[in-house]
């Protein structure tokens, strides 16, 4: 054929990457068969497990340009109207009450609730020593998953606060794996929701408030959700593409958990970075599309 090819591949997100083509680039699929082109290209095929989505690139030379869906605009969610503090007395009067409860019998907006208004009352700490409790010895990590998600989508600057002492609180008492795992089903519940660009603040700040340890808690909470499942790992790559977008201190904070998560498993912690920075040039052409 006369004239340069140009890879074109179209990125189906949440899925393992094949290694590119010479020269440095790297198209990321799902994984599946692969046959090697001429020098300075590819001709790949990949295709998920039982003959779903495809991709493919071929070329003969030239740079490959890669595409991926753009986060929907609107997707913020819209606000959702939880019961008061003051309407959950039956739970109990203090917040590590009410989220001791509320975890315990799966009333998700209860427990949102209560981590909202948390560190308004002075309760930060105390509520994320009940929240440590509810994952860490109780193993309702789902539970405090979807409290966190839905409260980030209505009030992420006070979840934050909330997510930041849990993260020390989990840390000093050994009981992180159990915050990595709530964590990365968070991105998930926070996705389902219509919550992800709340959750994705809402963790930046927590990283910002609590530095080095919180960003260690949450490499780990990214290192988890990057070898976890296809749902966990498209919604970490989204909430970073939003913070990636969003550029500044948002970027900085997820940079730094990254940075901590790429030394557990630097194999699909990249995987998931790329994945993130597609989605981000496909969101925001005027956003921080880098790392």
């Amino acid at each position: 054929p006369s004239g340069p090819a140009v890879a074109q591949t179209q990125q189906q997100p949440g899925n393992r990457n094949n290694r590119g083509n010479a020269g440095g680039n790297q198209q990321f699929g799902n994984r599946g068969n692969q046959q090697s082109g001429s020098t300075g290209g590819i001709n790949q095929q990949s295709g998920n497990k039982g003959g779903g989505n495809q991709q493919q690139s071929t070329g003969s030379s030239g740079s490959a340009v890669t595409t991926a869906t753009p986060l929907p605009r609107d997707n913020r969610g819209s606000p959702v109207s939880l019961p008061s503090f003051g309407s959950l007395g039956n739970l109990g009067n203090t917040v590590p009450n009410v989220l001791n409860n509320a975890v315990k019998s799966g009333k998700t907006e209860a427990a949102a609730s209560a981590i909202a208004v948390a560190n308004g009352r002075g309760q930060a700490t105390a509520a994320a020593d009940a929240l440590v409790q509810q994952f860490g010895r109780y193993g309702r990590t789902q539970s405090v998953a979807e409290a966190f998600a839905l409260a980030a989508g209505n009030n992420a600057g006070a979840t934050a606060r909330v997510l930041s002492q849990t993260a020390a609180r989990a840390r000093s008492l050994g009981f992180i794996n159990q915050f990595a795992r709530s964590q990365a089903d968070a991105f998930v519940a926070a996705r389902r929701r219509g919550r992800i660009y709340g959750f994705s603040e809402a963790v930046a700040q927590a990283i910002a408030f609590g530095g080095r340890d919180t960003a260690r808690a949450y490499g780990a909470a990214f290192a988890q959700a990057a070898a976890g499942t296809s749902d966990q790992q498209l919604a970490l790559a989204q909430a970073t593409a939003v913070a990636f977008c969003q550029g500044g201190a948002n970027s900085r904070a997820f940079a730094e958990a990254y940075a901590e998560a790429l030394t557990v498993d630097p194999y699909t912690g990249c995987t998931v970075l790329s994945q993130a920075r597609a989605i981000a040039v496909a969101t925001c052409s005027g956003g921080v599309a880098r790392t």
